[in-house]
């Protein structure tokens, strides 16, 4: 009986502690876990932390690289802006360069073609008055007096192409006055309308009101008629449309650098021949021309350059082989002071 109790009590006992045991065993598995738990937690958090931290920096580099990016492209900007500047100044540069080569041919050539001119001059001067006096003494339509007509008229034009040469080397800056270029471009066309044949239509547009310029009345006139003429050569006979404008520009075109903000554009339009491309650069040379021998004597545009350079203006030639040409001519705008009329300051 004994015996059955104690195997029964150890039985119990190892039941007890077997029972102990897993619970233990659950308790230490728990208390594990919980660990295990708490430390994925913190390594968890950690890591976020450190790639929160990461990205942080990441952001900064990312700015840092976009600041840089920005910086380089704004630099690049400013090369490239000033890389056309600087070829804009240097074909600034070369077109004065050019100019300047032009202004000092042309002097040259005024200087010593009006040396030549006064002298041929004087010499016509003898020629025909003598020849005046000669017709005198014959009958008027005999064939004495004829000839002696045709040789009086061959003077007459060396008279004027003498006086064209004489533009390139005298220009007295007292007779400019303030005159209306309305006025004045109408005057020329009513000249050049009476020397062109029928089928060459004139179509002009000038500004309403007065256009008071410093000019010489008779200078302007020759430009006009110079102008006019060439544009009716260009079209070779043929029938043909001659455009001439007037307007009123508040602020000049800044290639041309002109001193006055404002100025007036004149422009002569035709549908002739056009020029030739290689030789636009020529075209204000003297004694330059592309007509035929006995059409012409090169002196046309050369005598308006020298004019408008004379008024302190720009002149542009702008042509198309079979579509024509167009000249602007630019001329400063009088400048007043307040209420004072232009008349006034002749």
């Amino acid at each position: 009986m004994k015996k059955d109790i104690l195997t029964v009590g150890n039985e119990h006992v190892g039941a007890v502690q077997s029972i102990n045991k897993d619970l233990v065993t659950k308790a230490l598995n728990m208390r594990c876990s919980s660990y295990l738990a708490h430390i994925k937690s913190k390594l968890l958090t950690e890591t976020i932390f450190e790639i929160d931290n990461s990205k942080k920096d990441l952001c900064k580099i990312n700015e840092k690289i976009t600041n840089q990016r920005d910086t380089i492209a704004k630099q690049k900007l400013e090369l490239e802006k000033a890389h056309k500047q600087l070829h804009k100044e240097i074909a600034e540069r070369r077109k004065l360069e050019t100019q300047l080569l032009h202004s000092q041919k042309m002097e040259s050539l005024g200087t010593l073609a009006g040396g030549i001119a006064h002298e041929f001059n004087n010499i016509l001067t003898f020629t025909q008055g003598y020849t005046e006096l000669l017709m005198n003494k014959h009958i008027e339509g005999s064939d004495e007096w004829k000839l002696l007509k045709q040789i009086y008229a061959g003077g007459e034009r060396a008279v004027n192409l003498v006086g064209q040469i004489l533009m390139f080397s005298s220009f007295d800056p007292t007779q400019l006055k303030p005159v209306d270029l309305n006025t004045e471009v109408n005057e020329g066309l009513i000249m050049v309308k009476a020397g062109l044949p029928e089928n060459v239509e004139i179509q002009s547009a000038l500004l309403e009101g007065c256009a008071y310029i410093m000019a010489d009345t008779s200078l302007i006139h020759q430009m006009i008629l110079n102008l006019c003429i060439n544009a009716y050569q260009a079209m070779k006979g043929n029938t043909g449309i001659l455009k001439v404008n007037l307007d009123r520009l508040e602020k000049c075109p800044q290639d041309l650098c002109m001193e006055n903000k404002s100025c007036f554009k004149l422009t002569v339009e035709d549908n002739g021949c056009g020029i030739p491309e290689e030789d636009q650069r020529r075209i204000f040379d003297p004694f330059f021309t592309t007509k035929g021998v006995g059409k012409g004597i090169g002196l046309g545009l050369a005598v308006v350059h020298g004019i408008v350079e004379k008024h302190q203006g720009k002149i542009i030639v702008e042509s198309k082989i079979n579509v024509g040409t167009t000249v602007t001519v630019f001329l400063p705008i009088l400048a007043t002071d307040g209420d004072q009329k232009p008349e006034e300051l002749v």
